[in-house]
């Protein structure tokens, strides 16, 4: 059989493990494949989407609620000053994910209208903890500042 190339650029293998982190996602509430055609496509196609909804639904069954906040024996707080700022991590103490916290900003028109944690790693705590400003935290506060 000859192999059809992607307009997108992913492999089947690829786009089933996109799936299935789409799936694990706590903020993903819906899932979609647009443009089938059955009577158009091949059945290669159909089994392809097929494996594409099945990673979906087995990342969703390997979800786990870790980003609850509100009760303080699910996770660590940790604050470190670099010069003028003040970062704050957390750590769930369920799975050792970790997130940074984007200050809001009153004074700055942007869309956040409260603290928002960030995803990131247990390196850029580190980093922070030897002064050094974790990369993606400057991005999404330049973002928000402007």
């Amino acid at each position: 059989m000859k192999q059809k190339y992607s307009p997108n650029g992913f492999d089947g293998k690829e786009i089933c493990a996109i799936s299935r982190y789409a799936g694990i996602s706590n903020k993903v509430t819906s899932f979609g494949i647009y443009e089938y055609k059955p009577s158009k496509d091949d059945d290669a196609t159909a089994m392809l989407i097929a494996q594409i909804i099945w990673y979906f639904i087995e990342g969703v069954n390997c979800r786990v609620r870790d980003d609850d906040f509100t009760e303080k024996s699910k996770y660590q707080k940790f604050t470190v000053l670099i010069e003028d700022q003040e970062l704050i991590f957390y750590k769930s103490n369920q799975t050792g994910r970790w997130w940074i916290e984007i200050p809001f900003l009153p004074k700055v028109n942007n869309k956040l209208k409260q603290h928002t944690l960030l995803p990131c790693m247990h390196e850029d705590y580190i980093d922070a903890s030897n002064g050094i400003i974790p990369e993606r935290w400057y991005k999404a506060y330049k973002k928000n500042s402007v």
